[in-house]
């Protein structure tokens, strides 16, 4: 998995810990602006929008098991820039459900697709 696959997963986990009740206590959007400080992968949608269609996607996907796996490991870290050294199977099995359920429908990811191109299938 490229640094890139792994910060586009742990900013799309920030953007749907509110949707699913997470451990952490913080907002989707204040876990979506502490991650877009420590990624490079600063985003010009607001977090409000994102978080919006990250749930609807998750949603969609059946993948909220994957989710809470890894809302569970990242509730524990004091630092969401540490989630890469810590949570690193919870992002990989969160992603490949959101990467399969893209790949089979992509009509149904395309607003997630403007902020996650790698989970989106590539022409």
């Amino acid at each position: 998995m490229t640094k890139r696959a792994l910060w586009l997963g742990i900013v799309a986990g920030a953007l749907t810990l509110a949707g699913a009740g997470c451990e952490s206590g913080k907002s989707c959007e204040d876990l979506c602006a502490a991650a877009d400080a420590c990624a490079d992968f600063p985003s010009e949608t607001p977090c409000e929008t994102r978080c919006k269609v990250e749930e609807e996607v998750v949603k969609a996907s059946a993948c909220e098991e994957q989710q809470a796996a890894f809302d569970k490991c990242r509730g524990g870290l004091k630092d969401i820039c540490e989630t890469q050294n810590f949570c690193i199977s919870e992002v990989k099995t969160y992603n490949d459900c959101i990467d399969d359920f893209c790949a089979v429908d992509p009509g149904a990811c395309a607003d997630y697709c403007v902020d996650h191109p790698t989970a989106c299938p590539q022409p």
